[in-house]
């Protein structure tokens, strides 16, 4: 059976060493997974080049998706992209990883550790954000969303302004705004925490409330200024419709919006004294940078489908994708980078299996929307992704309780309980037959061990590298073989073995 060792932070953390090619790659692996849970039923671990991987393969495939263009839709999505990828400031992600643990009391922990560069700064990242007292279980008892963190976008806004002098030609509307030495002050000075808040159970009784900075009062002045007749004090109140009247609060540092007075004024019944949200206030932080809080009551599902009774597919929809769940989460900053912790009455393990629920639903669903189809195959292969990634974690740990020797067969890693037997559906073992110590192999993160059954994603193919690390492809018609021997210049005896094994697997 698996040691007791195995489940220790520390030693999963010093056993990577012969797995990684660079002292930095060990460096990252032992401070990100230092952070999160090893006795649970979901992890995974993403180092830098998956990173790069994913946004710069994967991001442009969505939005060839998205857009449903073959050629990413011309220079414009394609310039659109690089700048996103350049204001998220990709590079400041260094690694990531996450895990998802069963509670035993009907609540589900899930934790995410980003390590980042120390420097970055961001749309997402704000190197002088600081943990402080959260309030989250203080939101009204009906809260259906709430969302609260830091923003700064002044450094989002130079790359913006760089991105946009470049590609000039592509975006004269954007440059427009970029000469606005209004848009300028406010959105070069716009930082701090910006909250929302939406309450209700049915479209009768909802509310919402925003919350954005504003330190140097230069949006209230344009607020002011724009509304002039209709300010009384600092307070503004216009009506949408008979229903609906927005109130602005106009404060020195900050503008609150509400679409009802009371969610001005400190409520009744708060979040924090419901039995459900109780049990994650004993596990997740009380101090962080920030938080979300997502409650998905039956009684909201009910009234969707009142509401869209006429669209019956779009019901079908409901029933499947969207079930009555809970979830807060809480970010805390440290030295390293930040560490999210989610408590939920589900378990984010189960999110590896929409795709398949997506795959039984394909009719009605494809009449919808004209793109599913390709959608469908690409969450197959993120599920394939995932499955990958937990068995890559599986060789690990076996490898390090069997004094380095990696696995001639997979059947010993499921006997003894390093990985679910679940996770190996549509996944081939291409690793070596004899006993082989992880330091014998020179290059871990281009040693090929583990790929998956193209049954239902023919023209994609999801690689398992010994590194951890998983890269997907599109292969279009050719073999996995074949496919391997001309990305990799796989070697004479790389080629014998991963035929083999795919000939024994009846691929």
């Amino acid at each position: 059976m698996r040691k007791l060792n195995v489940l220790s932070v520390v030693l999963f953390g010093l056993m990577i060493p012969s797995l990684c090619s660079a002292a930095t790659d060990k460096e990252k692996f032992t401070t990100a997974t230092k952070y999160v849970d090893f006795n649970g039923e979901a992890l995974l671990y993403t180092n830098t080049r998956g990173i790069e991987i994913f946004v710069n393969e994967k991001v442009p495939q969505a939005v060839q998706i998205l857009t449903g263009k073959d050629t990413m839709n011309g220079p414009k999505v394609n310039a659109l992209v690089r700048s996103l990828i350049k204001v998220i400031n990709v590079a400041a992600f260094q690694a990531t990883a996450t895990s998802s643990i069963d509670n035993g009391n009907g609540t589900y922990t899930a934790k995410q550790f980003l390590l980042l560069d120390k420097n970055a700064k961001s749309i997402l990242i704000d190197p002088t954000a600081v943990n402080k007292p959260l309030d989250w279980a203080s939101l009204p008892a009906d809260t259906r969303i709430a969302v609260k963190g830091r923003i700064n976008l002044a450094n989002a806004w130079a790359i913006i302004k760089q991105e946009i002098t470049q590609t000039h030609p592509l975006y004269p509307e954007a440059s427009i705004a970029l000469a606005n030495p209004m848009i300028n002050n406010i959105v070069g000075e716009l930082y701090g925490d910006i909250e929302l808040l939406l309450t209700g159970t049915s479209l009768d009784n909802w509310g919402f409330k925003a919350v954005l900075p504003d330190p140097k009062g230069q949006i209230g002045a344009l607020i002011t200024q724009s509304m002039q007749g209709m300010v009384q004090g600092n307070i503004i109140e216009f009506p949408v419709n008979p229903k609906l009247k927005i109130t602005i609060q106009i404060l020195k540092d900050k503008i609150v919006a509400v679409s009802s007075s009371k969610l001005l004024s400190p409520q009744g019944r708060k979040l924090g004294t419901l039995p459900i949200y109780q049990k994650y206030a004993k596990i997740l932080p009380k101090n962080g940078v920030g938080y979300v809080v997502a409650d998905l009551p039956q009684e909201l599902f009910t009234t969707l489908e009142k509401e869209l009774k006429a669209v019956p597919e779009v019901i079908e929809l409901i029933k499947i994708f969207l079930k009555p769940v809970s979830v807060v989460s809480v970010t805390t900053k440290n030295a390293d980078g930040y560490l999210t912790v989610a408590a939920s009455n589900f378990s984010f393990a189960q999110v590896q299996q929409v795709s398949t629920v997506l795959g039984s639903f394909a009719p009605a669903a494809s009449s919808l929307f004209p793109a599913l189809h390709s959608a469908r195959t690409k969450a197959r292969t993120v599920n394939c992704t995932s499955n990958l990634k937990q068995l890559g974690m599986g060789i690990i740990m076996y490898s390090h309780d069997h004094n380095d020797v990696l696995p001639a067969d997979l059947k010993d890693i499921v006997t003894q309980a390093y990985i679910k037997p679940a996770v190996l559906k549509n996944l081939i073992y291409v690793g070596p037959y004899e006993k082989t110590k992880i330091n014998q192999i020179q290059r871990p993160s281009s040693y090929v061990i583990a790929v998956c059954n193209r049954t239902e994603h023919k023209e994609f193919l999801n690689i398992l590298f010994l590194d951890g690390h998983v890269e997907m492809h599109k292969v279009g018609k050719q073999s996995t073989l074949d496919f391997l021997k001309k990305q990799y210049k796989l070697n004479q005896k790389d080629s014998d073995r991963i035929a083999k094994k795919l000939s024994e697997a009846g691929k």
